[in-house]
């Protein structure tokens, strides 16, 4: 809502921030400073104040909102007020405003509601003008209509900058978003694991102990080596075909074949025992070297070492989902390479599908469709990879947790096609026309800035060379990406290039 109370209680024009009383003469000085006023002789411009409100804006008081209706603009007389825009549910200040200077006149000029809130972070006090004394000005000066399309450009100018840098605190929150998901598991497990590894290294270490102060014969003390050894064997062999699971027959059968032993606590030897690598027939040939009254140490040897390395695959799983993810970050963001090199957009989609992959849910199926022989493409990568992360994160949004998510990547005649295909409910055939416009969006206040997909087609169109296109009915949704694989750099990137 437009704040009201402290125009009405200073509407007899009375003191201003601080106390100071702001007279005609002052006000007239203050709105000289204006490029679009500063044309307007004393006569025009008393007028002008005659049709204007004068208030006081207490601290922390908010001058208008984002989403209000643009009626008016303001300018500012003493103190300074703070210009805020939601991104993600946070209010991120774009500008501040001082003496002399204007809010509030992009909404009123375009007719549009506001783009951004305004609230004095300390007491200010401002001049309210209205449609018709603004309608007022620009009939009688025409250099005042020169100056707003002036001031209009260089706002727009502005809000374009500070639009696109939302969309990268957007990308941004994204990622960290999705990283923060991600590592958590396999934080948590690696944790977990190490926190175990100690007691385990103890056990064994204290099966051993208990194994070789017996009385062991030459074919037992060979037992032992050949024991340490089928053990790590066992557990290569393991990790290299994936057997994690084991068989619940084998593992009955195991846990018998303890328990007849004498080994304490069979049934959870057994499991770590299989996941090993172990079978019931595995198990009983490396025991039969020993002799009977040392057969149950060797056996609790055998299980105390594939507890420590059924811990140590855990951690070495965790720890290759953490760097799979720091991978990921690094291809987004792009910081192990140069601003320019030769990339394979397969990487690029796959690090953009992990760092957004949390929103599909158990709902969401991806299939991806990636051609062999895909040829590399000249790009600039961490742009090339925000277009990646924003069609995907978009797909994922509009399929709300259920769906197929596809990606395509295949080579032409020196190009690269790849899309991103949904099977959401579609795009509106009337908001297919105004997709790529910037500050268009369908997404609630503070969900999306309007400039991802106008980027996306400045980054493919004019930086790459490339073309995007969408085609959409109910249930299947695609963006087309095409890329040239080679291309020269215009004068001015190449100019940049060298000031890398």
């Amino acid at each position: 809502m437009k704040y009201h109370s402290a125009r009405d209680a200073h509407a007899d024009g009375g003191a201003g921030a601080g106390g100071v009383r702001t007279d005609i003469a002052t006000r007239r000085d203050y709105l000289r400073r204006v490029p679009m006023f500063k044309a307007l002789d004393d006569a025009h411009l008393t007028d002008l104040l005659g049709m204007a409100e004068e208030f006081d804006v207490p601290a922390g008081r908010t001058l208008f909102r984002e989403g209000d209706v643009g009626d008016s603009l303001y300018v500012v007389i003493a103190g300074e007020l703070q210009i805020t825009r939601k991104v993600r549910d946070v209010d991120d200040v774009i500008a501040t405003r001082g003496a002399g200077e204007l809010v509030g006149e992009m909404a009123l000029v375009a007719h549009k509601p506001r783009t951004a809130t305004v609230r004095a972070e300390a007491p200010a006090r401002v001049l309210r003008i209205g449609p018709d004394a603004f309608r007022d000005v620009l009939r009688r000066s025409p250099d005042a209509a020169s100056a707003v399309v002036a001031c209009m450009a260089d706002r727009i100018e502005e809000d374009q900058s500070n639009r696109a840098r939302e969309e990268r605190l957007v990308a941004l929150g994204t990622m960290a978003a999705g990283l923060a998901h991600e590592l958590n598991n396999p934080a948590a497990a690696l944790a977990r694991s190490t926190a175990s590894l100690a007691a385990a290294h103890d056990d064994r270490d204290a099966a051993a102990i208990d194994l070789f102060s017996r009385p062991l014969s030459e074919r037992e003390r060979q037992g032992v080596v050949r024991l340490g050894s089928l053990a790590r064997s066992k557990a290569t062999e393991a990790a290299g075909t994936g057997a994690r699971l084991p068989d619940p027959a084998h593992e009955d059968d195991l846990t018998d074949y303890l328990t007849d032993l004498g080994l304490e606590q069979p049934w959870e030897a057994a499991p770590n025992l299989l996941q090993g690598g172990w079978s019931p027939a595995a198990v009983d040939d490396a025991l039969s070297w020993f002799e009977e009254p040392n057969r149950v140490a060797a056996a609790r040897w055998l299980a105390a070492d594939a507890v420590a390395r059924a811990l140590l695959a855990e951690i070495d799983v965790a720890a290759d989902a953490i760097v799979a993810q720091v991978k990921a970050v690094k291809v987004a963001s792009h910081l192990d390479r140069a601003r320019h090199d030769t990339v394979d957009v397969r990487d690029g989609l796959e690090s953009a599908l992990m760092l957004v992959k949390r929103k599909a849910g158990p709902g969401v199926s991806i299939v991806r469709d990636y051609a062999a022989d895909l040829p590399t493409i000249d790009a600039y990568p961490a742009e090339l990879n925000q277009v990646w992360t924003n069609l995907i994160d978009n797909a994922l949004d509009a399929m709300a947790g259920n769906g197929v998510l596809t990606l395509t990547a295949h080579g032409g005649t020196d190009q690269v096609t790849v899309e991103v295909r949904d099977t959401g409910p579609g795009i509106p055939a009337d908001v297919l026309p105004r997709l790529f416009q910037p500050y268009f969006t369908t997404k609630d206040v503070g969900k999306g800035t309007g400039l991802g997909l106008p980027l996306a087609r400045k980054t493919i169109e004019d930086r790459h060379g490339g073309r995007i296109t969408v085609a959409s009915t109910p249930g299947a949704t695609v963006f087309r990406v095409t890329l040239p694989t080679r291309r020269r750099l215009h004068h001015q990137e190449a100019s940049e290039e060298e000031t890398q």
